[in-house]
């Protein structure tokens, strides 16, 4: 399973066909990062790098891009109807993002399954951001098997300070004390 933190560094990583990514942990800066990623472009092996120029680079125009809270979500069809509604102009890729999904992936287990075990077509992506995905299930199984759980923890081999600092100052232009 790929790790927002390898993936934002730089390690090859594409949705692929996939119309479900499942974010899994509890580091919404992480989580923050990897979904700014995604919407920079990282789909259609576009360059991500912020600091490059890169007229190819996709921006938030070329999304049609919605953020739910799973909190407050009233009905779920909102989320999968955004996701598959076909942009009338252009080639844009729909995205529909459930911030704090635990309660929602529950309610919809069945949908998530038939929509992670197949490829979107036209349809666009479903990102779901939960604290835990339990292994055992036939959803996280499907997910797991088409490369699209994405983990928010920071592995131990990494020097988060250095990450930090590099952020920092490719980001914001600012260097940080060690």
């Amino acid at each position: 399973m790929p790790t927002a933190l390898d993936i934002l560094i730089g390690a090859p990583w594409d949705p692929g066909p996939n119309g479900l990514i499942v974010l899994v942990g509890d580091e919404p800066f992480l989580a923050g990062e990897w979904l700014a990623w995604l919407r920079r472009g990282s789909a259609g092996g576009v360059d991500t790098d912020p600091d490059r120029p890169d007229p190819g680079r996709r921006d938030a125009g070329d999304w049609g891009w919605r953020e739910f809270d799973g909190h407050a979500l009233g009905d779920a069809r909102d989320v999968f109807d955004e996701a598959a509604t076909i942009p009338l102009f252009g080639g844009s890729t729909r995205v529909a993002v459930v911030r704090g999904a635990d309660a929602f992936v529950t309610a919809n287990r069945e949908r998530l399954e038939t929509l992670a075990g197949r490829d979107r077509g036209a349809a666009g992506i479903v990102v779901l951001e939960v604290k835990s995905f339990p292994s055992n299930t036939r959803l996280a199984k499907a997910v797991a098997a088409r490369n699209a759980q994405i983990d928010l923890t920071v592995p131990p081999k990494y020097d988060l300070g250095r990450w930090l600092a590099d952020w920092a100052q490719r980001r914001h232009g600012r260097r940080l004390a060690k």
